[in-house]
């Protein structure tokens, strides 16, 4: 796939491969599906609109975002897929940034190491609330456990104030 400068975000053109098992999908569409619409045959975008023309970059948006928001309960952005996309390679291989770098279209790693750094952050944060909860469920188990001792020892002074009760009558 060939993208002009003035179909990207950066304004440099970009060229990537498609999966091979995608490849039949494509081709099928191109065969079968997409000749059914109106006009599409005086257009060369892909994805082809309800209209007659090209889908627009909002409208694939607009699609993307509503499809997400059924599936997921939320609405993921194809900005939000660029991001896991960094964040996937960013963390676990945090020394093939560069691939990161390619993968978004950055010309400078400065930029996809902002990625880095704000996944890096997030996975601290969460790492530190897991701690948090681990430190808020022990304490809530020692005070559970406080509580219990300290209605036991109430119940024995009562018992034993009781049995000096009782010794006191008995004496009397």
């Amino acid at each position: 796939m060939i993208f002009t400068g003035s179909e990207t975000k950066s304004g440099r053109p970009f060229e990537t491969s498609v999966p091979d098992w995608i490849v039949p999908f494509l081709e099928r569409y191109l065969r079968e599906v997409r000749p059914m619409y109106h006009a599409a045959a005086q257009h060369d975008g892909l994805w082809c609109s309800t209209k007659g023309g090209p889908l627009t970059d909002k409208a694939i948006y607009r699609i993307i975002t509503d499809r997400t928001r059924a599936a997921f309960g939320q609405p993921v952005s194809p900005h939000l897929f660029r991001h896991c996309a960094a964040t996937t390679i960013a963390i676990p291989q945090p020394g093939r940034i560069s691939v990161a770098r390619d993968l978004l279209g950055h010309s400078s790693l400065a930029t996809t190491n902002a990625y880095y750094n704000k996944a890096r952050s997030i996975e601290a944060s969460r790492l530190y609330a897991g701690v948090l909860t681990g430190i808020t469920r022990r304490l809530s188990r020692r005070s559970t456990t406080n509580r219990s001792v300290a209605k036991e020892q109430r119940t024995l002074r009562s018992a034993h104030v009781g049995n000096r009760a009782d010794q006191r009558n008995i004496l009397r």
